[in-house]
């Protein structure tokens, strides 16, 4: 709970004082029952400081995740209020890789199906599909050698 404080900011008090196990992780104020110093740490720092995005990425980023990360659910926002978001404005899916992909084989161009970007300059992400599984290994030909587990199978058998 502490981290999350820490990330999106204090927990609105109707929140804090409403759930099953309020009263053990708040007191009545709605600050935090155990842990008494906190140090905020908000999203776009984190993304910065943590995971190397530039200023504009992690802004970019964050004003993404900011609205899905509301701790009031009727506040939070739905995948269909953030599909139109910028961020998701450059994305590419497998889908649209291999379109782009037949295009060019159609028209002759070379293939670099790796290095799309999107419109705010991060990587494309794909969803490639899971790789296939691996073929059973053949059975060997002839008489195959017993086992201890086979051996005493068999005395016991008797």
């Amino acid at each position: 709970m502490a981290q999350i404080i820490e990330l999106l900011g204090d927990v609105p008090r109707s929140l804090a004082l409403g759930g099953r196990y309020s009263k053990e992780l708040f007191k009545k104020t709605g600050e935090l029952k155990h842990i008494h110093k906190l140090r905020y740490w908000p999203l776009t720092s984190v993304l910065k400081e943590k995971y190397g995005m530039t200023k504009d990425e992690a802004d970019l980023f964050a004003s993404f995740l900011q609205p899905m990360l509301h701790l009031l659910g009727d506040k939070r926002a739905q995948a269909r209020d953030m599909v139109d978001h910028p961020w998701l404005g450059g994305i590419v899916v497998q889908g649209e890789l291999d379109q782009m992909e037949r295009r060019r084989s159609e028209s002759g161009e070379s293939s670099s199906a790796g290095s799309f970007t999107s419109s705010a300059g991060l990587p494309a992400l794909t969803t490639l599909p899971p790789p296939a599984p691996a073929p059973a290994p053949p059975k060997p030909a002839g008489p195959q050698k017993k086992t201890g587990f086979d051996i005493l199978k068999s005395k016991t058998k008797k």
